[in-house]
Protein backbone atom coordinates (compact mmCIF):
# COMPACT_ATOMS: atom_id res chain seq x y z
CA UNK A 1 0.00 0.00 0.00
CA UNK A 2 2.82 2.42 0.81
CA UNK A 3 4.06 2.42 -2.78
CA UNK A 4 0.57 3.09 -4.11
CA UNK A 5 -0.05 6.16 -1.91
CA UNK A 6 3.31 7.69 -2.58
CA UNK A 7 2.86 7.14 -6.30
CA UNK A 8 -0.29 9.25 -6.51
CA UNK A 9 1.15 12.27 -4.71
CA UNK A 10 0.22 11.71 -1.09
CA UNK A 11 2.78 13.45 1.15
CA UNK A 12 4.90 11.05 3.13
CA UNK A 13 7.81 11.65 5.52
CA UNK A 14 10.23 10.77 2.73
CA UNK A 15 8.69 13.24 0.28
CA UNK A 16 8.69 16.09 2.86
CA UNK A 17 12.41 15.53 3.42
CA UNK A 18 13.06 15.63 -0.35
CA UNK A 19 11.15 18.91 -0.73
CA UNK A 20 12.99 20.49 2.16
CA UNK A 21 16.29 19.41 0.65
CA UNK A 22 15.24 20.70 -2.75
CA UNK A 23 14.28 24.15 -1.41
CA UNK A 24 17.51 24.39 0.60
CA UNK A 25 19.44 23.74 -2.60
CA UNK A 26 17.38 26.33 -4.47
CA UNK A 27 17.97 28.88 -1.71
CA UNK A 28 21.72 28.20 -1.53
CA UNK A 29 22.08 28.37 -5.32
CA UNK A 30 20.05 31.58 -5.43
CA UNK A 31 22.22 33.14 -2.76
CA UNK A 32 25.36 32.04 -4.56
CA UNK A 33 24.14 33.53 -7.83
CA UNK A 34 23.09 36.74 -6.07
CA UNK A 35 26.42 37.10 -4.28
CA UNK A 36 28.29 36.28 -7.48
CA UNK A 37 26.30 38.92 -9.34
CA UNK A 38 27.00 41.46 -6.63
CA UNK A 39 30.71 40.71 -6.82
CA UNK A 40 30.62 41.09 -10.60
CA UNK A 41 28.98 44.50 -10.28
CA UNK A 42 31.30 45.60 -7.46
CA UNK A 43 34.53 44.43 -9.13
CA UNK A 44 35.18 47.64 -11.12
CA UNK A 45 34.85 49.75 -7.97
CA UNK A 46 37.13 47.41 -6.04
CA UNK A 47 39.63 47.37 -8.91
CA UNK A 48 39.59 51.17 -9.14
CA UNK A 49 40.21 51.57 -5.43
CA UNK A 50 43.06 49.04 -5.46
CA UNK A 51 44.66 50.86 -8.39
CA UNK A 52 44.55 54.26 -6.70
CA UNK A 53 46.15 52.94 -3.51
CA UNK A 54 49.58 52.26 -5.12
CA UNK A 55 49.41 55.54 -7.04
CA UNK A 56 48.73 57.48 -3.84
CA UNK A 57 51.55 55.68 -2.06
CA UNK A 58 53.77 56.26 -5.09
CA UNK A 59 52.95 59.97 -5.02
CA UNK A 60 54.02 60.21 -1.38
CA UNK A 61 57.24 58.27 -1.99
CA UNK A 62 58.00 60.33 -5.11
CA UNK A 63 57.47 63.57 -3.16
CA UNK A 64 59.85 62.45 -0.43
CA UNK A 65 62.59 60.99 -2.61
CA UNK A 66 62.44 62.05 -6.25
CA UNK A 67 60.94 65.52 -6.49
CA UNK A 68 64.27 67.29 -5.85
CA UNK A 69 65.40 66.31 -9.34
CA UNK A 70 62.08 65.43 -11.00
CA UNK A 71 59.62 68.17 -10.00
CA UNK A 72 56.56 68.07 -12.30
CA UNK A 73 58.18 65.21 -14.23
CA UNK A 74 61.17 67.28 -15.26
CA UNK A 75 64.81 66.27 -15.00
CA UNK A 76 66.74 69.17 -13.51
CA UNK A 77 70.11 67.53 -14.21
CA UNK A 78 69.61 66.26 -17.79
CA UNK A 79 66.48 68.09 -19.06
CA UNK A 80 66.03 65.98 -22.19
CA UNK A 81 65.66 62.82 -20.07
CA UNK A 82 62.51 63.83 -18.23
CA UNK A 83 59.57 61.72 -17.04
CA UNK A 84 57.07 62.79 -19.68
CA UNK A 85 55.26 60.12 -21.68
CA UNK A 86 56.98 60.67 -25.04
CA UNK A 87 60.43 60.79 -23.45
CA UNK A 88 59.85 57.61 -21.47
CA UNK A 89 58.60 55.86 -24.65
CA UNK A 90 61.54 57.15 -26.70
CA UNK A 91 64.09 55.77 -24.25
CA UNK A 92 62.23 52.49 -23.59
CA UNK A 93 61.41 53.50 -20.03
CA UNK A 94 57.61 53.48 -20.14
CA UNK A 95 57.10 50.24 -18.21
CA UNK A 96 56.89 49.45 -14.54
CA UNK A 97 59.84 47.06 -14.82
CA UNK A 98 62.09 49.67 -16.46
CA UNK A 99 61.21 52.35 -13.93
CA UNK A 100 61.64 50.00 -10.96
CA UNK A 101 65.00 48.80 -12.29
CA UNK A 102 66.29 52.34 -12.74
CA UNK A 103 65.16 53.45 -9.28
CA UNK A 104 66.81 50.42 -7.68
CA UNK A 105 70.04 50.44 -9.76
CA UNK A 106 70.40 54.06 -10.89
CA UNK A 107 71.66 55.12 -14.30
CA UNK A 108 74.16 57.73 -15.45
CA UNK A 109 74.04 60.48 -12.82
CA UNK A 110 70.87 59.18 -11.13
CA UNK A 111 71.81 57.48 -7.88
CA UNK A 112 70.83 53.91 -7.11
CA UNK A 113 68.32 53.66 -4.29
CA UNK A 114 69.18 49.98 -3.85
CA UNK A 115 67.08 48.24 -1.23
CA UNK A 116 65.75 51.49 0.24
CA UNK A 117 62.33 50.61 -1.23
CA UNK A 118 60.40 47.36 -0.94
CA UNK A 119 59.17 45.74 -4.17
CA UNK A 120 55.67 47.05 -3.39
CA UNK A 121 57.00 50.57 -2.92
CA UNK A 122 58.90 50.36 -6.21
CA UNK A 123 55.70 49.25 -7.93
CA UNK A 124 53.86 52.18 -6.35
CA UNK A 125 56.49 54.67 -7.56
CA UNK A 126 56.39 53.18 -11.06
CA UNK A 127 52.57 53.29 -11.09
CA UNK A 128 52.63 56.94 -10.04
CA UNK A 129 55.24 57.94 -12.63
CA UNK A 130 53.38 56.14 -15.42
CA UNK A 131 50.05 57.63 -14.33
CA UNK A 132 51.47 61.14 -14.22
CA UNK A 133 53.29 60.68 -17.53
CA UNK A 134 49.99 59.75 -19.21
CA UNK A 135 48.47 62.95 -17.83
CA UNK A 136 51.57 65.00 -18.76
CA UNK A 137 52.08 65.71 -15.05
CA UNK A 138 49.06 68.04 -15.01
CA UNK A 139 47.44 66.60 -11.85
CA UNK A 140 50.51 66.64 -9.68
CA UNK A 141 50.81 68.97 -6.72
CA UNK A 142 54.62 68.64 -6.58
Amino acid sequence: MKGFWSGIGVVTEQSRFDWARHWRRVLVRGLAIGIGGLMWVATPAIAASTLTMPIQEGAALFSMNCVACHIHGQNLIIPEKNLHYETLRTYGMYSADAIMWQVRHGKNIMPAFGDQFSPEQLEAIAAYVMDQAQQDWKTTSD
